[in-house]
């Protein structure tokens, strides 16, 4: 009998990862970037108010839709950790030894006690839409993926094709959200293939970031969520 497991393809938008471009099922075609972040508590009120002034201005400029995303995670420091025991056992002098013990203890402590979250950034850029153009995603679009009643997709995606139309609308959008974040000393890099694969794989597979290789073939993570029990 054969084993139709579903996979996590089959929930997502996602058709294929290829040329560091998101292919979606509808035959749209997006670019991820990552933004670097500001302090923005230890700027000074007119430097807030220079900001929030020219991220309008940023958002004003725009004719084509722009996702910003937050992703939010407990911070890691298992490596740092690691690496102050390795430190901490080189040491031979008694009060330093508990000193750097106390350290590394206060370090733990602390992003257990206060929740410590690492925050990332990211703008996704589509491809083909203008502001003259149907988005097609009515109020209830949501309930109906709820219901397993998604609108219809085209049965066939040229991935080629619809990536080589795609390069010559995203390129202008990209080169202008780069320039203009720019002003206001935000940089944005343009995630490659492979850490498109290793963001999504983060995100819907806890642990992966600790394996340390990533593979690039999509088809590599066309795995079941749910594994029949053993008997």
């Amino acid at each position: 009998m054969a084993n139709n497991y579903a996979t996590t393809q089959d929930f997502i938008d996602v058709l294929e990862i290829k040329n560091d471009l998101l292919v979606l099922k509808n035959g749209k075609v997006s670019a991820i970037l990552q933004l670097n972040s500001i302090n923005f508590e230890l700027l000074s009120a007119r430097e807030q108010d220079a900001v929030i002034s020219a991220f309008a201005g940023i958002l004003n400029s725009l004719n084509f839709p722009l996702q910003v995303v937050i992703r939010s995670r407990a911070m890691n420091i298992e490596k740092y950790i690691n690496k102050l025991e390795k430190m901490e056992s080189k040491i031979t002098d008694p009060l330093l030894k508990s000193q750097a013990q106390a350290y590394r203890n206060f370090i733990n402590n602390t992003i257990e006690v206060n929740k410590v979250l690492d925050k990332k950034f990211y703008l996704i850029v589509p491809s083909g839409y203008s502001e003259y153009e149907n988005l097609g995603s009515g109020p209830f679009e949501f309930f109906g993926r709820l219901l397993g009643k998604q609108n219809k997709r085209p049965a066939y995606v040229n991935v080629d094709e619809a990536l080589l139309k795609a390069k010559g609308d995203l390129t202008p959008k990209i080169d202008t959200l780069v320039r203009e974040f720019e002003k206001i000393h935000i940089t944005c890099k343009r995630l490659t293939t492979e850490e498109i694969i290793k963001l999504f794989y983060e995100i819907y597979k806890e642990g992966a970031d600790k394996t340390g290789k990533i593979s690039t073939n999509f088809e590599d993570y066309k795995t079941p969520i749910v594994q029949p029990a053993t008997l």
